[in-house]
């Protein structure tokens, strides 16, 4: 089961890029993909979503429209979606939760494209989806976090400095703020990358990057799973090739599991 991510970065608006994103998940042959800032694709009657299906074979997809910033997510996969619950009612973009059967075992997919505000506002949104707690069934939960992870070893104080000369506080003002993932870890969750700090590898920028709070190395893009699919975990890995670089200003995550 290979699952991979990508903040596609308003892609709609870019015919070579729209092509590129087409031979990149041709190449890279998830069984579920999860993308964001589909902004535009809802025009012309979802006509952008047919033609990527149709050039990717990905024939199941479920979309989380935003009702803020038109910043759609979509989850497409090679196998049916069920029991799907889109979440967007307060949230600036949106999230999604879908199940897919993989050789018999059900695993839960949350899809998520949180709020760039703030880490309150984050929290907010993740207290939206598990409002019920998590249920023991396999699950991922992935997307574009706008959040950092305190086991990536930042330089504190060096990031700090940074945001105050752009202005930057999303990340925190007095303290970097790693409540986002420190809260999916309370839940059971862990994350696929296990990022050392020998190791570090940032999802944001590359070398398209268009974005001023991509002001250095960081990672905001993950895959987390619970305990029934973390001893499942092959590989994962944050995609870099020269076709990545151009793809998006965020590279994509990945995820290979033995179901």
């Amino acid at each position: 089961m290979k699952i991979v991510y990508l903040n596609t970065y308003k892609v709609s608006g870019d015919e070579q890029r729209f092509k590129f994103l087409i031979e990149f998940v041709k190449h890279e042959d998830p069984d579920v993909l999860g993308l964001s800032e589909l902004d535009g694709w809802d025009n012309d009657n979802w006509r952008l979503k047919h033609s990527f299906q149709l050039s990717t074979g990905l024939k199941y997809a479920e979309v989380g429209l935003s009702e803020q910033s038109n910043h759609h997510i979509a989850l497409f996969s090679k196998y049916p979606l069920k029991n799907t619950v889109i979440y967007n009612k307060n949230f600036y973009c949106a999230a999604l939760k879908s199940n897919v059967n993989f050789n018999n075992m059900n695993v839960d997919i949350i899809l998520v494209h949180l709020s760039y505000k703030d880490e309150d506002a984050r929290l907010a949104e993740l207290n939206t989806i598990f409002t019920s707690g998590v249920k023991q069934n396999p699950t991922i939960f992935m997307g574009d976090l706008n959040s950092l992870y305190q086991k990536d070893s930042y330089n504190e104080t060096e990031l700090l400095l940074d945001m105050k000369n752009l202005r930057i506080k999303k990340f925190g003002v007095e303290t970097i703020r790693y409540d986002v993932t420190n809260y999916l870890m309370k839940l059971g969750f862990e994350d696929t990358l296990n990022t050392s700090p020998k190791n570090f590898r940032h999802s944001v920028p590359t070398n398209f990057n268009k974005d001023t709070s991509h002001f250095t190395k960081l990672r905001l893009d993950y895959i987390f799973v619970n305990k029934s699919l973390i001893n499942l975990l092959e590989t994962s890995e944050i995609i870099k090739n020269p076709l990545t670089e151009q793809l998006s200003d965020h590279y994509p995550v990945s995820a290979e599991f033995s179901v």
